[in-house]
């Protein structure tokens, strides 16, 4: 679990925060503005990757949209009148 995720977590960080000495508070402070920063540039690359194959993803599926469409117009102007 996850203190962003689950409330029973937050309320323990909470609680255990409360006991923690200012020095202590401190270094976890530093350590966790690092771990923003070292993880705010992989998530950002992970939503440019996501939007790159969102795009692709989208042009195969107006590619195939575009097709299925062209071959069922043909399939029903090639019936012969009956």
């Amino acid at each position: 679990m996850s203190i962003t995720t689950s409330k029973e977590e937050r309320l323990a960080a909470v609680a255990q925060l409360a006991e923690t000495g200012a020095e202590q508070l401190q270094r976890d402070l530093e350590y966790w503005s690092v771990a923003k920063v070292d993880h705010t540039a992989a998530y950002r690359l992970l939503t440019e990757q996501r939007s790159r194959v969102g795009e692709l993803y989208g042009e195969a599926e107006a590619w195939v949209d575009l097709i299925a469409e062209e071959l069922h117009r043909r399939r029903h102007t090639d019936l012969p009148m009956g």
